[in-house]
């Protein structure tokens, strides 16, 4: 007990010349700018000195308005935010790498992933910025091409005129403004999807209106490793080379690796992007309204990203990232599970909830085919979330038997 008391007390007071250092910015970025985003959290909670600095720290190195206005007019900002908010678009790619990271690799472009329906509105407000569209033989037209990618239903396939693996991608459109560099990739199920099909897990990261998020934080910021994925094209191994450069060890096969490497990349657990495994760094606030399809719909104050799970395989040849893509009239968006008793549990809900649905919309005079056009259909995006919540809740044992009990 009287340990145990000791220890209280350093966390809550430290000591004289930790106090000292924690209450100087100059010294105590120089700390935490050396160590990992993990390792800061870690001394972080060795006392309320370390905590408030690295609160202070965290508020300034994690600046978001910083940068998008990289990219964007300076008063922009909050208006880009607003626009991920209302369109579910997020930054990935490198940028989502360097923000965490706490770097700036010159000349990056910024990657911006979108569902496709909302390829257009994205656009526009690039463009609207001063950005000009970069025309391409196959995308001469960037409204015609955009409307196009809208209703883009057809199998996965190469991007035309791009060198994208099989990702689920339907266009890729790039704005230029002088040296600055944008490009909007249209996701044909989910943004969550394409950043699962990356060439790596070094770059399994994004950037929501709300916060930045790392699938892998342990393996890509602490041990700095990669798992590549796949079968990789000629554009991707050089991508992996420049990565390499930077110091990443990239691994083709996770199994391969020592125990405590293994260990950071989950081989075959269930995973959730909220899950204890992610990193998420929660950005400076805005006053984001809840998205509300319709006005029967739930109300939906968080990204659609968020519901998503996965696992990562590993067998003799390749890493591979699973999942079973999820698509219901009930859903404004696509989600992809890699928790099966989670996905039973969602279908079951969403079946009795389509059964109620649908009777109602028949009452009201409605085609079953068209009830998604009406304003009196309603979403249901809004309460996965809370399902997420509850079924992570449980332990990994428990959720265990729950997939024994549907066999």
């Amino acid at each position: 007990m009287e340990e145990d008391y000791r220890v209280r007390m350093a966390r809550l007071y430290g000591n004289k010349r930790a106090n000292r250092i924690f209450r100087s910015p100059p010294i105590y970025d120089l700390i935490f700018s050396r160590l990992s985003p993990a390792d800061s959290i870690r001394l972080s909670k060795t006392c309320l000195s370390a905590y408030n600095a690295h609160e202070n720290y965290s508020e300034r190195c994690y600046n978001i308005d910083k940068l998008l206005n990289r990219f964007f007019s300076r008063s922009k900002a909050q208006a880009f935010r607003l626009l991920q908010a209302r369109t579910a678009t997020v930054i990935s790619g490198s940028t989502a790498l360097q923000f965490i990271d706490r770097i700036v690799y010159p000349g990056s472009d910024l990657d911006l992933y979108t569902p496709r329906q909302h390829a257009l509105e994205v656009g526009r407000w690039i463009l609207n910025d001063g950005y000009k569209y970069k025309l391409e033989p196959q995308q001469p037209d960037f409204v015609k091409s955009a409307k196009e990618v809208a209703k883009d239903e057809g199998q996965d396939d190469y991007v035309k005129g791009k060198d994208y693996r099989t990702n689920g991608i339907s266009g890729v459109f790039e704005f230029r403004k002088g040296n600055k560099v944008v490009q909007l990739i249209a996701s044909k199920h989910s943004p969550f999807h394409s950043i699962l099909s990356f060439h790596s897990t070094c770059v399994m990261n994004f950037i929501t209106y709300e916060g930045a998020y790392s699938m892998y934080p342990g393996a890509t910021f602490d041990a700095r490793v990669a798992a590549s994925m796949g079968e990789i094209t000629d554009k991707e191994l050089r991508a992996l080379a420049k990565y390499q450069k930077r110091g990443w060890t990239i691994t083709t096969n996770v199994q391969w690796q020592a125990a405590k490497t293994r260990k950071l990349f989950f081989i075959d657990e269930p995973r959730w992007v909220m899950d204890k495994h992610s990193f998420r760094i929660p950005l400076k606030p805005i006053n984001a309204p809840p998205r509300q399809f319709t006005p029967g719909s739930v109300e939906m104050d968080f990204d659609p990203i968020l519901c998503n799970s996965w696992r990562l395989t590993s067998d003799s040849k390749v890493n591979n990232t699973t999942g079973n893509f999820f698509v219901s009239r009930l859903l404004k968006y696509r989600y992809m599970f890699g928790d099966k008793a989670l996905f039973m549990d969602v279908i079951k809900y969403l079946k009795k909830q389509g059964e109620l649905e649908f009777r109602r919309m028949q009452l009201l005079g409605y085609h079953p085919d068209y009830v998604e056009a009406s304003s009196q259909w309603n979403w249901w995006d809004g309460s996965l979330l809370g399902a997420y919540e509850r079924h992570f809740a449980l332990s990994k044992e428990e959720r265990e038997e729950k997939v024994k009990q549907l066999g």
